[in-house]
């Protein structure tokens, strides 16, 4: 079995890196091509990025526990992601991919700091980002670290080494477009993995009827459970205005038509 594990593994790190560094091709070493792909993400690049970006190791594993912990309580996290992000996503982001545009925005802090002609405003907001991201990003790795020391044994040093290395090698070569092309390969992994396990884990609960009739099944109307559910509703719905990677793509996305396809 483990042999299995890493043989996958590595197979899977090499298929991202050919991918990564397929995308580069062509691609001139300004902050155009390599923050925002030339502004030209179609809408299955946008909509995969979107997808893998709402899925990373903290979902993955971290809100699986929440689920565990508060029940039904927490589906106002589905029903942001479901239904408010996309609305969000399309309200703002139609805006934005337009003023990125006309005014080559292309992150948050250039839209603020012009908008209130404010350079502290600009470098402030850009600092901040920073350090939002830096632990952003190394949930993943620390995830990956975990998960191969528990079903392999290897040290947990060794697998975020090899998340950062990977991960890191083909950002800085090929820019947003090789993240965009490297997202289809993940979002597609991610759909099939989410099938099948959404599959084994309602038959092992004994069928999606019994799931139903449990008390954890329903939203408690008690104080603290509204107060889970329309929080995260809020929380997670209103996201892509401020979080730098989902906020990142919609300046890059090639038209409107694009990204009315890529939100449905």
């Amino acid at each position: 079995m483990t042999t299995w594990i890493i043989v996958s593994l590595v197979a899977y790190m090499l298929i991202i890196l050919v991918i990564g560094y397929i995308s580069s091709k062509g691609m001139q070493r300004d902050s155009e091509p390599f923050f925002v792909a030339d502004r030209n993400v179609n809408w299955l690049q946008e909509s995969m990025a979107i997808f893998t970006t709402i899925a990373p190791a903290n979902a993955l594993l971290g809100t699986v526990g929440l689920f565990y912990l508060n029940g039904s309580n927490l589906i106002g996290y589905l029903i942001a992601y479901v239904f408010v992000t996309p609305i969000c996503y399309w309200l703002v982001g139609t805006k934005l991919r337009k003023l990125g545009r006309e005014r080559g925005y292309q992150t948050q802090a250039a839209l603020m700091g012009d908008l209130f002609q404010s350079r502290f405003l600009h470098h402030g907001i850009a600092i901040s980002g920073v350090f939002f991201m830096i632990p952003y990003f190394m949930t993943n790795a620390v995830a990956l670290g975990i998960l191969l020391n528990q079903t392999t044994g290897l040290p947990f040093g060794f697998g975020a080494a090899v998340f950062v290395v990977v991960s890191v090698s083909y950002c800085m070569h090929g820019g947003l477009k090789a993240v965009a092309n490297t997202d289809i390969f993940h979002g597609i992994l991610l759909i099939l993995f989410f099938v099948i396990t959404a599959v084994v884990l309602v038959l092992a609960a004994g069928g999606f009827g019994h799931m139903l009739d449990t008390p954890r099944a329903a939203v408690s109307t008690s104080e603290a459970g509204l107060k889970v559910y329309f929080s995260w509703i809020l929380y997670l719905g209103l996201s892509p205005v401020v979080w730098l990677d989902r906020s990142l793509r919609m300046y890059a996305v090639r038209n409107e038509t694009n990204l009315r396809q890529a939100v449905i």
